[in-house]
């Protein structure tokens, strides 16, 4: 009898520290909050081992956040993931659809982003943009030959527009020499070459008249005109002179062609041509509608593939700029101890309690241990 009593109370004084101890240290984990004082001593074991450490374990869970959780490669392999650039796609139709259905012009979209922008004001951003690049351009490219930004799409499209312009510089000659300058013209060139050619010349001149001698060879100039063989000729002549104009620098080709006019002039005269304020009030759908398809199928996709490889490029400056781990480190040390406790405790509430119970369980078998063992001794 007297050792069932001794077995039951040393059973339960163990179980009774046991418990009691494991349910203490899992308190001492938060608590308390602040270092505590007696007089001048700090007591021992305040504040509890999170509060203390609380700095460290901020800056150690900002490192293991940036070195092994969220990564850099390994945003980079899920942006690069099918789902994103599609999901990016869709968001991309979906606005273009938007857009083509509100009949939206430019002047009403910008508008919307806030940005106060006058039709004088946006001639002269595109003006100034103009200006700048045709001048990159112009020192960059200027002791270059034309021919090398000349397609041969281009250069087939010229070559077949050289038979319009011999038709059309054969007509003007044409009605040159028929009008009564061109005719005048005829007999003083005719008059000056039988001059030259000495005495036989000078009497065909007094024997004819300087006016039948144009008559008589106004025929057979206007029969040599239309003769196929001045056709082939004048072609051939025209497309020799086109391969040279091919091989002039593009310095060359604004001192001849352009010399009065700089960049800044170019630039409003294409501004001019361009017609800012029928444009900025046309809908996009309707300036857009040729490219639709092409929009649709090819450029959207491309955007959506350029954006995320840009992102995925730009990542590393992005991340360095963004400092995940100073950020967490931060986040972690203005985390109030109490909230942390009551959110850690009720995410593991069960397996505190099987501590406590497990405590008291070891507590109360140590109990039954030494009450055997005072029983032996006794």
């Amino acid at each position: 009898m007297n050792f069932l009593i001794l077995c039951l109370t040393m059973i339960s004084i163990g179980a009774l520290i046991g418990g009691v101890t494991n349910l203490l240290a899992i308190r001492m984990l938060f608590r308390p909050y602040d270092a505590k004082y007696f007089g001048k001593w700090r007591i021992p074991f305040t504040p509890g081992l999170i509060p203390k450490r609380q700095d460290e374990l901020a800056n150690q869970l900002g490192r293991l956040v940036t070195n092994y959780l969220v990564t850099t490669a390994s945003i980079q392999s899920k942006l690069r993931e099918p789902m994103y650039q599609e999901q990016l796609e869709r968001f991309l139709l979906r606005n273009w659809y938007d857009l083509n259905e509100q009949k939206l012009t430019l002047h009403q979209l910008i508008d919307k982003t806030g940005v106060l922008l006058t039709e004088k004001r946006i001639e002269e951003t595109i003006e100034q943009a103009l200006e700048k690049r045709l001048k990159d351009f112009y020192e960059k490219h200027k002791s270059n030959p034309i021919d090398q930004y000349i397609s041969d799409e281009m250069n087939e499209q010229a070559l077949q527009f050289i038979p319009q312009i011999r038709v059309q510089l054969l007509e003007k000659v044409e009605r040159y020499i028929q009008s009564t300058e061109g005719k005048h013209q005829l007999s003083l060139f005719a008059d000056r070459f039988l001059r030259e050619k000495g005495f036989l010349g000078r009497m065909v001149i007094q024997y004819l008249g300087e006016k039948r001698i144009s008559e008589k060879l106004l025929p057979s100039i206007l029969q040599a005109l239309q003769s196929e063989e001045l056709k082939e000729t004048t072609d051939r002549l025209l497309v020799n002179e086109w391969e040279s104009i091919k091989k002039y620098e593009l310095e060359t080709i604004r001192e001849k062609v352009f010399p009065e006019i700089d960049e800044k002039q170019f630039a409003q005269k294409l501004v001019q041509v361009f017609n800012v304020n029928k444009q900025i009030n046309r809908p996009l759908s309707d300036m857009l509608y040729p490219y639709k398809e092409r929009i649709e199928k090819t450029v959207i996709p491309q955007i959506a593939k350029q954006t995320i490889d840009l992102l995925a490029t730009r990542l590393p400056r992005m991340m360095k700029h963004l400092n995940l781990a100073g950020l967490v480190e931060n986040e972690v040390k203005n985390f109030e101890i109490k909230q942390l406790e009551g959110m850690l405790i009720e995410i593991t509430k069960r397996e505190l309690k099987m501590i406590t119970y497990l405590g008291a369980l070891l507590g109360g078998a140590i109990g039954f241990f030494q009450a055997i063992l005072v029983s032996i001794i006794g």
